[in-house]
């Protein structure tokens, strides 16, 4: 289970869903029953125009990371 789910984001087409998720204090993207690892911090979900690729950034320690998720 998680503690907040929040910045839920939906495909293109408007049939898949992604959020992030906080649990006991890490940060997740969640798409399906697939999962990112665990982050500091999570922000700026988006997908890809075509609905393939999940973009956002995470936080790891003081740094700032853009990171790519397949979604197919």
């Amino acid at each position: 289970a998680y503690d907040k789910v929040c910045w839920i984001e939906f495909s293109p087409d408007g049939k898949k869903l992604a959020y992030i998720a906080v649990a006991d204090g890490k940060w997740y993207v969640v798409f399906g029953k697939k999962k990112s690892e665990a982050y500091d911090g999570v922000c700026y979900l988006t997908f890809s125009p075509d609905g393939k690729q999940l973009a956002y950034v995470t936080r790891e320690g003081n740094e700032f990371w853009k990171r790519i998720m397949k979604v197919e």
